[in-house]
Formats: structure tokens, sequence, C-alpha cells
């Protein structure tokens, strides 16, 4: 009936229950387990109930924002200048004496998620076997026609094509490119 997560605060629904069963004399560790909270909290909300007759929080009570509405605004206007950037960055960029941690929930508030460097996609292995067999290919025969290999790696997204210029031969295989001269 009680299911929530550890650490999270109680909702109202909660806190009535303690002050519910409080009343039907059950204890409060009984209450604590029904509740899954500590019996701490439950002594809490119980004597809280008997000082105000309520079990809603007190106004102003949590912690002050960190940041203002115009720190905020500075913060999403950093990320849309440059978004792809850490939150440490965002953090040096505004000059906001604040955690990572509440520039990260700001702009989740904002619907912007993920301030983690993208990784790369890893080569599947038949990709690499065929750029394997493509280079060996050429480095044999470029060492019995004396001819030069270059590799030089750049992200191409072109499938295997044979480019000739007036000096070159040029192929381009995924992300390698060879100069054959």
């Amino acid at each position: 009936m009680f299911l929530r997560e550890q650490g999270k605060h109680l909702s109202l629904q909660d806190r009535g229950a303690i002050v519910a069963l409080f009343h039907e004399e059950t204890t409060i560790p009984e209450i604590a387990d029904i509740i899954q909270c500590h019996p701490n909290t439950v002594k809490k909300w119980i004597h809280r109930y008997e000082e105000t007759f309520d079990v809603k929080r007190k106004i102003g009570s949590g912690q002050a924002r960190k940041t203002t509405p115009a720190q905020d605004a500075m913060l999403l206007q950093a990320v849309r200048a440059k978004p792809i950037t850490t939150l440490q960055k965002l953090k040096d960029i505004c000059e906001l004496p604040i955690d990572r941690g509440t520039i990260s929930r700001r702009l989740k508030m904002h619907g912007i998620y993920g301030r983690i460097a993208a990784k790369k996609e890893f080569l599947t292995e038949a990709y690499k076997n065929t750029r394997l067999a493509f280079a060996t290919e050429f480095v044999n025969k470029g060492a019995d026609c004396g001819q030069k290999l270059f590799l030089v790696m750049k992200k191409l997204s072109v499938p295997m094509n044979l480019v000739v210029s007036s000096s070159f031969e040029r192929m381009e295989l995924g992300s390698t490119l060879i100069i054959l001269r």
C-alpha cells in the first residue's frame, strides 16, 4: 500500500496515514514498518499534528534556491549558444558559485538533459575485417609496384568509392581514406 522510494519525502497521504494509525493505537515501530520510514519520522509527524492539527509541510520549509531566474536564463542561453559542453564549463562561462548538480537540475527543469560528451561508435568485427582486407590488398600491391600507401583516418559516411585523379588514386571506405601514389 505504501510503496515509496528510500529517502523521498512522505506524501500528504502518508502523513495522514501516520496520524490515523496512531489514533488507532498502532505503535510507532509498527507505523514505521507500514509506511516504510524511520520511527523518528513517524514521531515528528505525530508531534507536528499534536501541535498544529495539520500534516502539511511548514511554509518556507526547505532550502532556499541557489540561483535567480536571471541566472537560470543565463544558463539556458549558454547551453543554446554551445549545446555540446560540460556542466563545469557552463559553470565557468556563467561564473556561478553553485554546484554542477544544481546546474543539471536547472537544465532538467527546462527539458535539457545529458551534459556528458558523446561517445563514438565502435567498429563492428565485420567492418574491421573488411577494412583490413582492403588495406592488406593494397599494401601488397603497393610493395610490388613501388607505390606508397598512405592511410589517413577521417570519419566519412560514404561507401567504398574509387576516385581517380591525374596523380593519385583515392579510395574511401567508411571512415578510412586511402590514397595511392
